[in-house]
């Protein structure tokens, strides 16, 4: 890691064994390569959860509040 110092509860795949973002409809060029994707995190993601506590924000960009344990992103599962 070159020196940076890993955060508490910080989790990152490899190149091999990616982290699995379960993402609601991935159209990125790794997923169906459409375009204009839902990027919510799914049930199953691996992406890692934040206490509300060290939220930087109340709400995710559609407005939607962010709960105990929320996904880091830009996108919550609706509640």
């Amino acid at each position: 890691m070159d020196g940076e110092v890993q955060p508490p509860g910080e989790s990152y795949g490899t190149e091999a064994t990616p982290l699995v973002a379960d993402w609601a409809l991935d159209a990125s060029f790794d997923g169906t390569g459409a375009g204009a994707g839902d990027y919510t995190p799914g049930a199953a993601t691996a992406l890692p959860t934040v206490a509300t506590a060290f939220a930087p924000h109340s709400h995710d960009m559609l407005g939607r509040a962010l709960g105990e344990g929320w996904h880091v992103g830009a996108l919550q599962r609706a509640g």
